[in-house]
């Protein structure tokens, strides 16, 4: 067989899988309705499409926790279900550390294990001798932790009569946090600063014309263009797991938040369909010294998808020093994916900026009366609107002022299953 004959096999094989892949995902969406309307699972047939995950604000079933559901209702082959996991809740292979760093690491993990000071001292030296290079964050961090481990033990061990928010942000994560993120072109703002996306967004969410403010973010890591700042990732921050409203509340808030972001680069008619189909929007929510990654996708008509990436979590004792190798790697991946939007954000500026120059693309040329131009047309506006189409607005929580109560009847199963017999 030529090499022509064996791509075109593959191309084919390739097109089936992606319709049997959209057959799927149609089932997903009847499967997410189903689990929110909690009806029982025999009427899936009468239901309209579940749109997103975050439409009402119902608890958050992932899609790794939607793929488990759906294995267990059909009979589908092994070879398909991990088809299936690989495209839909692929795990991130995150970049691994240089040998010879690791090896330094390992060498002051061990001698920590007997004294933190003369590891700090150790860490110190390594980050002066590798100054300004990307082996100094690893040492930069690790004499942060250490430090925070010889002065502020309390903070590891959520003691919470001595710990607040802002020590949680301040003493432990900020430190960390800078130190991943510091290049000239990225800007990181804390302390409950405002994205101008996120207002305009709920503006438009908003009956009234009254003035609108968006949420409040912890911190935003944002790409310097000029006079403005563009946000690319979204952070919050809690003292502790302890209060379960407030990790939901910042949950939805940091999904919301994400899901605005990525909105700027789908709804751009500058912007290749190819890079949008591999555009992720991170978001970091952090609860005293753990966390999770969560990522961003829109990956049909109106329907976003967010899953965890991974966790991240602090050491305790000296010998779990470790744990900051995992985190590190994680947070590099962050940045990776900042710098990728980042530089999406700059083709799209300068392609708008092309656009609007050259005036024949914004009228109509003469075609020649003959042509079949009308069809041609039509595929290639489906084509380019394809992401612009599926981008929808975002559902804000009504203020209190606004609160209404509801004095109609509710449905029997509206907070709990009934009871299968």
């Amino acid at each position: 067989m030529t090499t022509r004959g064996m791509k075109k096999k593959r191309k084919a094989e390739i097109e089936i899988y992606i319709v049997e892949l959209r057959f799927l995902n149609y089932q997903f969406y009847k499967l997410r309705r189903s689990l929110y309307l909690m009806s029982p699972l025999s009427c899936l047939h009468s239901i309209k499409r579940f749109k997103s995950l975050i439409d009402y604000q119902f608890p958050f079933y992932t899609l790794s926790l939607l793929l488990i559901d759906y294995k267990l209702l059909t009979n589908i082959t092994s070879v398909q279900w991990e088809k299936i996991k690989n495209d839909y809740d692929a795990k991130v292979k995150f970049e691994n550390i240089r040998e010879s760093t690791m090896t330094v690491l390992k060498e002051i993990e061990h001698l920590a294990e007997g004294s933190l000071t003369k590891a700090y001292r150790e860490f110190l030296m390594k980050q002066a001798e590798y100054a300004f290079t990307k082996e100094e964050t690893y040492f930069k961090i690790y004499a942060h932790v250490i430090s925070v481990m010889k002065l502020h033990p309390e903070y590891l061990e959520a003691q919470r009569q001595y710990t607040t928010e802002a020590n949680t942000c301040i003493q432990i994560w900020s430190p960390i946090i800078d130190s991943i993120f510091e290049l000239p072109t990225l800007k990181i703002m804390w302390g409950d600063s405002i994205n101008g996306q996120s207002s305009i967004a709920k503006k438009a969410n908003q009956e009234s014309n009254k003035k609108c403010i968006g949420d409040k973010i912890d911190f935003r890591v944002c790409c310097k263009d000029r006079n403005k700042l563009v946000d690319l990732l979204n952070g919050e921050i809690a003292k502790d797991q302890t209060n379960n409203k407030k990790y939901f509340d910042d949950h939805a808030k940091l999904c919301r938040e994400s899901k605005i972001i990525s909105d700027q680069f789908y709804s751009s008619p500058h912007v290749k369909n190819k890079e949008k189909k591999t555009l992720k929007v991170r978001g970091i929510q952090l609860c005293g010294i753990e966390g999770e990654i969560i990522e961003t996708r829109l990956v049909e008509e109106g329907l976003y998808t967010f899953s965890v990436l991974g966790s991240l979590r602090l050491p305790i004792p000296e010998d779990h020093l470790y744990r900051l190798r995992t985190l590190i790697e994680r947070l590099f991946e962050i940045k990776r994916g900042c710098l990728a939007l980042a530089r999406i954000y700059r083709k799209m500026k300068e392609a708008r900026k092309d656009f609007e120059k050259n005036m024949a693309k914004n009228r109509n040329t003469r075609r020649s009366p003959g042509s079949n131009s009308d069809v041609e047309d039509h595929d290639a506006v489906i084509k380019s609107v394809k992401y612009i189409g599926w981008v929808r607005g975002s559902w804000f929580p009504p203020s209190r002022s606004n609160s209404k109560v509801y004095d109609g009847s509710l449905p029997a199963f509206l907070l709990s299953p009934p009871l299968l017999v």
